[in-house]
């Protein structure tokens, strides 16, 4: 039966949640290592706050800003790039578990259904479905870890419009304000 929108309704099956939740550890991992490199990430401004104040109050700044800043630059890449490999990793185990999966069920289908279907059709469904759960699982995470991100939240704030100017007097329709008497 048809959906009220006039297309067949989805075929039920195992959401992506589902799909990744034997990979809960490996999610997790990612989520840890977003959340301590947006930690350092936060760091930096603070830093440099406290360097402002001392060099405001004719204190020396010394050597131990660079060291912290070169300290939270490496953490940084550190786990920048620890996310980097496990969201690789996982994305890929992800498409190698479902590919096993789906050749196993391919498996116990019938030779004629094969034949009706042919192994070119099957083999790119196969690939292009297998791809675009790997890319989703990917791009989730990436995305998880981005909505997180302060520097992404200072970039939308940059971003965003100035302020109305507020006028003294009230606006024309277009838009030409007029004096208040």
């Amino acid at each position: 039966m048809p959906a009220p929108s006039g297309r067949p309704p989805r075929p039920k099956g195992p959401a992506l949640t589902s799909l990744l939740k034997p990979y809960a550890p490996f999610i997790w991992t990612l989520v840890g290592l977003t959340v301590a490199g947006n930690a350092l990430n936060l760091a930096v401004p603070r830093l440099i706050s406290h360097a402002i104040d001392r060099y405001a109050g004719q204190r020396s700044i010394g050597t131990t800003l660079g060291m912290e800043l070169l300290f939270i630059a490496v953490g940084i890449f550190t786990f920048s790039y620890l996310q980097n490999i496990t969201q690789t990793y996982t994305a890929e185990r992800v498409a190698r578990d479902l590919r096993t999966r789906l050749i196993a069920k391919l498996s116990t289908q019938d030779a004629a259904y094969i034949q009706h279907v042919t192994p070119a059709t099957l083999l790119t469904n196969l690939t292009s479905d297998v791809d675009a759960v790997k890319k989703a699982s990917a791009d989730h995470t990436r995305l998880t870890s981005q909505a997180c991100s302060p520097a992404r939240r200072r970039r939308k704030m940059r971003e965003s419009p100035p302020a109305p100017v507020a006028f003294r007097g009230k606006l024309r329709p277009s838009g030409n304000p007029i004096r208040a008497r």
